[in-house]
């Protein structure tokens, strides 16, 4: 069995594998997600084998688990990342079946054997936020469903900042719904003095996140004055409602619906991001900008003195530079481009563009999505290890606030055992931070024994 199951993954790979060497199109999160398809399909046939044929035999249901455990947790292996992916296209779709259930169910069996489940936690927070934020989740029902499974297989603590999540968004919906009651659908914001039509302030939804909850990276863009007179009004509500919060704005998380006047007259409504927005709007007074000139109008300035300043700051001008190739290059050509190519310089030149015609009357400008680095993936890994040395340190504690002493082998099998649930941590992982928590004088060696260790309160 075990051979059969092991084999039979490896093999489905390298087909994989070859298969996209003659389609190079395919991109990388759509592999992952074929191979996860196919390895729920395979842990189904050979998990009804073993019930049906054998009656859940115990030796072949560990066999099972044990083959597809190796496989699962393969050095350098993607596959909390891969799941997590496959869930995320199952929970997009606008058409189920009752495939999709069972599916999901499968899904589910393959991250009980996952060794790294805070990696897979992780990662399926990140892309619920984007989920959730973008408003790419075909049911909130089904989203409940897999989070209620996870929840029963792992504990609240496994999803409680996912539950969170979904709470935020519920009590988002209730205030935008009571903002918009206490104004009046007829009352307005002004534009900052623009001089152009004041903006409905009915047409602002505000999606009111708990910090330290979502996974996304703090960035800030200028807004057009329109819509910053839209934001100043509902801030004012919200702190006049909620005394004590602060509301920091995450600007380039949201999205926004502008009426497009082309200069023919031809009129389009277009959906689009906000940094988009705030690209397009900048037209409204200029008739030609360069690269550079947009981004010096939208942008911030750095904040050079903090490294989380220059990372965002670096953020917005990577999605900027997107956006701009969105916008000239990509199947709705709003903007045009001088010169015409497919990179973004800060000399290039933009214009609306006079000759673009469209079909429909409604439409939505994709965003480009960028890929991940390998120094960025790094920086994500680095971050989930000092997570878990977190972790390690505050199971140490908890060991050895009980025990009073121990000797390092128990103490190396009694943190291992109260961490396994998330993942495995590595004797030496577990022996620095002890060494670490020895210096910050949390515990002591034994003068008898250098081999035993004691709490000191």
């Amino acid at each position: 069995i075990q051979r059969r199951v092991h084999g039979s993954g490896k093999a489905k790979e390298k087909k994989k594998a070859s298969a996209d060497g003659a389609k190079p199109k395919t991109s990388l999160g759509a592999q992952l997600v074929a191979l996860v398809g196919k390895l729920t399909k395979l842990w189904e046939v050979v998990s009804n084998t073993v019930r049906e044929g054998f009656g859940n035999d115990k030796l072949l249901i560990r066999a099972l688990e044990t083959a597809f455990r190796a496989r699962l947790n393969e050095p350098n292996g993607r596959y909390p990342e891969a799941i997590v992916l496959f869930f995320d296209d199952l929970l997009r779709k606008n058409e189920i079946d009752g495939n999709d259930h069972s599916d999901a169910s499968l899904a589910s069996a393959l991250v009980r054997l996952l060794e790294e489940k805070d990696k897979f936690e992780l990662y399926y927070r990140t892309h619920l936020s984007k989920r959730l934020l973008n408003d790419r989740s075909a049911s909130t029902d089904r989203e409940a469903e897999v989070i209620n499974s996870l929840k029963r297989e792992y504990g609240s603590a496994f999803t409680h900042k996912l539950e969170n999540m979904f709470k935020d968004i519920q009590l988002s919906e209730d205030i935008s719904n009571a903002f918009e009651g206490a104004l009046g659908r007829g009352l307005s914001a002004s534009s900052a003095g623009s001089g152009r039509k004041p903006v409905p302030i009915a047409a602002l939804k505000v999606k009111v996140l708990t910090s330290g909850i979502w996974p996304i990276v703090t960035s800030d863009c200028t807004l057009p004055p329109e819509a910053q007179a839209c934001q100043r009004a509902f801030e004012e509500y919200y702190t006049m409602s909620q005394a004590g919060r602060k509301l920091v704005w995450e600007n380039m998380h949201g999205s926004a619906e502008l009426a497009l006047v082309l200069p023919n007259g031809k009129k389009h409504d277009v959906v689009v991001s906000t940094t988009q927005m705030a690209i397009l709007c900048l037209f409204n007074s200029h008739a030609e900008l360069t690269a550079a000139e947009i981004k010096a109008a939208i942008a911030l300035p750095m904040q050079a003195t903090t490294q989380q300043g220059q990372d965002a700051h670096a953020l917005l001008m990577r999605a900027l530079t997107r956006d701009l190739l969105a916008l000239s290059c990509a199947k709705y050509k709003i903007l045009a481009k001088d010169p015409v190519t497919k990179r973004i310089a800060d000399s290039d030149k933009f214009r609306i563009n006079a000759e673009f015609s469209c079909k429909l009357y409604k439409f939505k400008i994709g965003v480009i999505s960028e890929a991940e680095t390998a120094e960025e993936r790094d920086k994500s890994n680095k971050k989930n290890d000092e997570d878990r040395m977190l972790k390690i340190d505050a199971a140490v504690v908890r060991v050895m606030k009980a025990r009073k002493t121990l000797d390092h082998a128990n103490l190396i099998a009694e943190v291992t055992k109260q961490l396994q649930a998330r993942f495995i941590p590595l004797p030496q992982m577990i022996k620095k931070q002890i060494e670490k928590l020895i210096e910050r004088e949390y515990l002591e060696r034994s003068a008898k024994d250098r081999k035993v260790y004691n709490y000191l309160a």
